[in-house]
């Protein structure tokens, strides 16, 4: 991942082709929600969410993420749960109802999602975090979580930016991409 930029400047600078790069702001910025944080028991940190996952407007909901299949699995709601509503929202015109629907299953099981990442540059439309050469922390949004909650990290740069901010006490890595992802260690980590 790329050079951290200190937050106190607030301002990514540097020259960039912007023929190959792009700034990209979190999801944190348009639909953080304190009171889903305030109750979460689990915060699912990841990065900064996939290009393709920003224009389905939510969290996590590109199409190769995992993460709300691996939710499903965790909460056995595979029939009618996060999967189903990510693939509504896909295909909705008007997608305020679907992210609804979708904060309050995640209220209702005491889940929130978090990027990391508050900004960052990146190269045009990619989701990888080898393709960021500059970004920085929302240490705001992760102001209203405690040591209460478990953190599962997404992966490892999730994590190690996590630790950047505070040090909280139950953090895990959970893989979400299909190389290390083990629906198994999801459902041991999550506690269900």
């Amino acid at each position: 991942m790329g050079k951290f930029i200190n937050n106190i400047v607030k301002q990514i600078t540097g020259n960039f082709d912007k023929e190959y790069y792009e700034i990209v702001n979190s999801l944190n910025i348009q639909y953080f929600d304190k009171k889903l944080i305030e109750n979460a028991n689990i915060i699912i940190v990841g990065t900064l969410t996939p290009a393709n996952g920003m224009n389905n407007g939510y969290y996590y909901s590109s199409d190769r993420n995992r993460v709300y299949g691996l939710i499903d699995y965790c909460f056995d709601t595979e029939e009618n749960g996060l999967a189903k509503l990510k693939k509504q929202l896909k295909q909705a015109n008007k997608k305020t109802e679907i992210i609804k629907q979708i904060k309050n299953y995640l209220f209702e099981h005491k889940i929130a999602f978090l990027d990391i990442i508050d900004k960052a540059i990146r190269k045009k439309g990619s989701s990888l975090d080898d393709d960021i050469i500059q970004y920085t922390l929302d240490f705001e949004s992760f102001k209203f979580c405690n040591n209460s909650q478990k953190f599962v990290c997404t992966s490892k740069n999730a994590k190690l930016s996590l630790d950047k901010i505070a040090k909280f006490n139950n953090v895990t890595i959970c893989h979400q991409d299909r190389f290390r992802c083990k629906k198994e260690i999801w459902k041991k980590e999550l506690n269900i």
